[in-house]
C-alpha cells in the first residue's frame, strides 16, 4: 500500500465526523484505503489500522459524440445518438440518457 506523499486537508465536516477529500489525482483502478488520529491540544495520537473495506474509484463516463436530428417539424423534432462505446463508460455501464435542448 502505498503512502500519500503529503496529508490531504479535509474539504468538508460532517456531524457524524466523515470528511470528504478532493482532487487526490486517483486513477479508475486505485483502491483507497483510510486511516485516521486525534489531535488535542496535548498533541496527535497513534494512527488507526488502515480501513478494512476498500473504495474503487469511479469516474462518470466520457463525453458523447453529437446527436443527429432526423427530421422536425413546427412543434417536435426527431433525434438519434450512437450507444456510448464501452471504453467510454469508465468501467461502469450507462443505466441512461439525457436529453437537453
Amino acid at each position: 500500500m502505498a503512502n500519500c506523499a503529503a496529508d490531504h486537508v479535509a474539504t468538508r465536516k460532517c456531524f457524524i465526523k466523515c470528511v470528504e477529500l478532493q482532487d487526490m489525482g486517483l486513477d479508475i483502478n486505485d483502491k483507497i484505503f483510510a486511516r485516521v488520529r486525534a489531535e488535542n491540544e496535548v498533541g496527535m495520537g497513534d494512527w488507526s489500522s488502515y480501513s478494512v473495506d476498500n473504495v474503487k474509484v469511479t469516474l462518470p463516463p466520457q463525453q458523447m459524440d453529437a446527436p443527429r436530428i432526423i427530421s422536425k417539424t413546427g412543434d417536435s423534432i426527431t433525434i438519434t445518438w450512437a450507444a456510448l462505446a464501452e471504453e467510454k463508460t469508465n468501467g461502469n455501464p450507462v443505466t441512461s440518457y439525457k436529453i437537453g435542448y
